[in-house]
């Protein structure tokens, strides 16, 4: 299944963390705190308990979003001199 996972996270260490978390298991950054990512129930169980502990004792949110086949081909991307650009991150 896919999912758009976005988070808000107010510590730096631990945004990074998070966004390493998906980019080591392919997520697609899609916004500087947005991935799309194909996941099956299980992995995306054990992800969010990763997110847990790493957001434990500070003040963060991170949401995922599942997303049909059907709705994926359908979503529509519109891009203007915009570049996603990891040294400029925390």
């Amino acid at each position: 299944m896919n999912y758009v996972i976005v988070y808000d996270v107010s510590e730096d260490r631990k945004r990074k963390a998070i966004r390493e978390m998906l980019k080591d298991l392919g997520g697609e950054r899609i916004q500087y705190s947005g991935f799309r990512i194909e996941l099956d129930e299980e992995d995306l169980i054990q992800l969010l308990g990763k997110f847990r502990r790493v957001l434990e004792g500070s003040k963060g949110r991170v949401i995922a979003i599942p997303l049909c086949e059907r709705d994926l081909k359908r979503s529509i991307k519109l891009v203007h001199n915009y570049e996603i650009r990891d040294d400029v991150l925390l």
